[in-house]
């Protein structure tokens, strides 16, 4: 099963403005990719303000607009990824977790 990449940019973007507007020099943003044989992981840690994961995703569900141009990335990611899970870590950092198993054939 393959995996859109198409789709990071705008996962990146989203993410990034939303930290912009912040602070835009003092939100540095990290990206951990994690690839077994049996699924992929990433895990973009931030150090922006945390929002309830769960919450944002019935927002987007009850109130979606088809003809936002923004918005939606955290539904489809919640469609496309087998796990996605949001944390705030301790040390006051966010880390929004996407896995999608895959199987390797060949």
């Amino acid at each position: 099963m393959g995996i859109n990449i198409a789709l990071w940019p705008n996962v990146k973007k989203s993410r990034v403005n939303s930290l912009l507007e912040v602070n835009p020099t003092e939100t540095p943003i990290e990206v951990e990719v994690l690839l077994s044989d049996k699924h992929l992981e990433l895990r973009i840690w931030d150090l922006g303000p945390s929002f309830d994961l769960s919450s944002r995703l019935q927002v987007t569900e009850t109130q979606r607009d088809d003809h936002v141009g923004g918005g939606r990335g955290l539904a489809i990611l919640a469609k496309i990824a087998d796990d996605l899970q949001y944390s705030r870590t301790p040390d006051q950092r966010n880390c929004l977790s996407i896995v999608k198993q895959y199987s390797c054939q060949g």
